[in-house]
C-alpha cells in the first residue's frame, strides 16, 4: 500500500484522498445494510425507507399510498459520486489523461453513478412500496426522527419507523415541552385527526434534549 502510494502523483493523491474514504464509508454502508442496521441513516433517503402520502378516505383509513420520488442528493449518493470521482481520476491520470479532463471525466462520471444510483433505489423503493400500510398499526411503536420535531405541536417533523415488515417515513408531531431532535428515539403514542402520528421520547432511550 506504502509502495502504491509513494507512486502517486500530488494530483493522483489528491483523487485518493477523495476516493479511499468514501469507498470505506461505501463498505461500511453496504455492510451495515446487509445486517439490517443501514436502514435508518439521517438522510432519511434510503432505500429500504418507504415515503408516501396518507390516504384517509373510505375503507384505506389511515393508509399509505406509496409512491417514491427520485432521490438524488443522499448520503448514499455523495458516496458514491465522491468514490467514482476519485477512483476514476486515479485510472484517468495514471493513463496519461491530462489534469484537467481527467478531473472532468471524473466529473461527469461521478454524477452519472449519482443519478444512476437515485434511479435504482427509486425502483427498488417501488417494488418495495406495493400495497398499503395501515398506519393505525404504529400506535405503540417505535421510531427514530429523521426531521426534529417542534414541540407542542407547533409544527411537523418526520420519523422512521418499521411498519408491516418495512422502513416507513411518516410525518409526527408531538405534545413534548421541548424539540425533539434528529436522531432521537421516539414512541407513538397516538394518531392526530388528520393522519399524523403523535409521539413522545422513548422511556428509557439516551435522548437529548435541545430547546
Amino acid at each position: 500500500m506504502i509502495e502504491w502510494w509513494n507512486t502517486l502523483t500530488i494530483v493522483q493523491k489528491l483523487f485518493a484522498y477523495v476516493a479511499i474514504p468514501s469507498t470505506l464509508l461505501l463498505i461500511i454502508q453496504t455492510v451495515l445494510l446487509a445486517i439490517g442496521m443501514g436502514q435508518g441513516d439521517s438522510d432519511a433517503d434510503d432505500p429500504d425507507i418507504v415515503d408516501g402520502d396518507i390516504d384517509l378516505d373510505g375503507d384505506t383509513e389511515g393508509a399509505i399510498d406509496s409512491d417514491p420520488g427520485l432521490r438524488i442528493f443522499t448520503v448514499r449518493g455523495f458516496v458514491a459520486f465522491f468514490c467514482t470521482f476519485g477512483w476514476m481520476g486515479i485510472l484517468l491520470t495514471k493513463n496519461n489523461i491530462g489534469e484537467l479532463p481527467a478531473f472532468l471525466i471524473s466529473l461527469v462520471f461521478g454524477l452519472l453513478c449519482m443519478f444512476g444510483l437515485a434511479y435504482m433505489l427509486k425502483a427498488v423503493l417501488k417494488l418495495q412500496s406495493s400495497g398499503n400500510i395501515s398506519i393505525s398499526n404504529a400506535l405503540g411503536k417505535s421510531g427514530t426522527v429523521y426531521l426534529s420535531i417542534p414541540p407542542k405541536r407547533e409544527g411537523r417533523g418526520k420519523i422512521n419507523i418499521y411498519l408491516q415488515d418495512r422502513y416507513c417515513e411518516l410525518e409526527a408531531v408531538t405534545d413534548y415541552e421541548d424539540k425533539i431532535p434528529v436522531g432521537a428515539e421516539v414512541t407513538v403514542v397516538s394518531l392526530s385527526g388528520d393522519g399524523v402520528l403523535v409521539v413522545v421520547p422513548k422511556v428509557g432511550a439516551n435522548n437529548k434534549k435541545t430547546k
